[in-house]
């Protein structure tokens, strides 16, 4: 069962994705995802895991 808590926490961090993204501060965006994060750029290999997206936003 999903919580209100949990709900509202996933709204905070794409608000803070959207937010970072539409500023253009990649960095600050990259540093949203965990080490186990998965970016899906559209028309672009996937990239995987923490590192690799604070590589590809630089």
């Amino acid at each position: 069962m999903t919580s209100t808590n949990d709900l509202e926490g996933v709204d905070a961090l794409y608000r803070q994705l959207g937010a970072a993204a539409k500023a253009g501060n990649f960095a600050a965006y990259s540093e949203l995802f965990s080490d186990s994060g998965v970016l899906m750029p559209p028309n672009a290999p996937v990239v995987s895991g923490g590192a690799a997206i604070r590589e590809w936003a630089r």
